[in-house]
């Protein structure tokens, strides 16, 4: 046999373990889709974390993408599920609010942020500046209930993502509610800036783009692959990948993610993160305005 005979038929070999191998995936994910759909149908009402939980237990075999599709279906299928993960990524929901602070958004005064408070007020219902001498003042008077949101820079496109200002939404507990950029007539080109607080505002207007951010922190030298591996199925498009040592610990990296994704996919995307990632923090689920 001569050696183009053999490759002829390795090459065969290679196309028909190929086509078997991908009948067979078709096969897997088709018994994967029904037994989630048969699994959720029989499901007693749970807490969304308890329901992934309990079907792990008895499915312990599904790799990352069913594990993810199942997040999505539970969302989709069960009711209030979208509503219980909602109102626990914004922790203010169902807070009510001090006589006053409705519609307040601190600001410290510039025409850059005045500029974008015009753009962003409009979505938060009788919006009223409350002038702030920093933007960490700006930030404990959401803390202190004094104000429903604050408007912060969080990146430019000379410096990338202003990590001094993540670090506030961390440390005082605030989500990125709406977003705008604004050109700026200094060298740090576009200033993207957001509405802060803890509950999205009340007068989003119709077809907006959504965008999702959240960190992952892992051991130093590893990567969250899965989080890209499974991004599609949420039919989640990424946007921006950045990284920063942790300060309190140099054993650790955490990674910022941001993707665009359909506001209706986003909180099955943030269960997937929430039960595989111990280290994960939700940054925001914002429309940009």
């Amino acid at each position: 046999m001569t050696q183009s005979e053999q490759i002829r038929i390795l090459r065969n070999n290679i196309r028909i373990y190929s086509d078997r191998s991908a009948l067979s995936q078709q096969q897997k994910q088709l018994c994967v889709s029904q037994a989630i759909d048969r699994w959720l149908r029989t499901a007693s009402p749970q807490e969304p974390d308890i329901l992934y939980r309990l079907f792990l237990r008895q499915f312990p075999e599904m790799t990352e993408a069913d594990r993810a599709r199942f997040c999505l279906s539970l969302v989709e299928t069960l009711p209030n599920q979208n509503t219980l993960l909602f109102d626990k990524f914004f922790l203010g929901a169902e807070e009510e609010a001090t006589v006053g602070s409705h519609g307040g958004i601190a600001l410290v005064r510039n025409r850059y942020n005045e500029r974008a408070f015009t753009i962003l007020s409009p979505t938060v219902i009788g919006a009223k500046q409350y002038p702030a001498p920093s933007f960490s003042d700006a930030c404990e008077d959401i803390a202190n209930n004094r104000c429903k949101f604050s408007i912060l820079p969080l990146e430019n496109t000379h410096d990338g993502r202003l990590f001094g200002f993540y670090a506030m939404l961390d440390r005082y507990e605030l989500k990125i509610c709406a977003v705008c950029s604004l050109e700026t007539e200094n060298l740090v080109g576009n200033t993207r800036y957001a509405l802060v607080g803890r509950s999205l505002p009340d007068r989003i207007p119709k077809h907006c783009t959504w965008s999702f951010e959240c960190s992952i922190a892992t051991a130093a030298g590893s990567f969250p692959h899965d989080i890209l591996t499974v991004a599609a199925i949420f039919h989640a498009e990424l946007l921006s990948i950045d990284s920063l040592p942790v300060l309190y610990d140099e054993e650790l990296q955490r990674f910022y993610f941001a993707f665009r994704i359909p506001k209706e996919h986003a909180m099955a995307f943030h269960l997937y993160c929430s039960m595989e990632h111990s280290r994960y923090t939700p940054i925001g689920l914002y429309p940009i305005l």
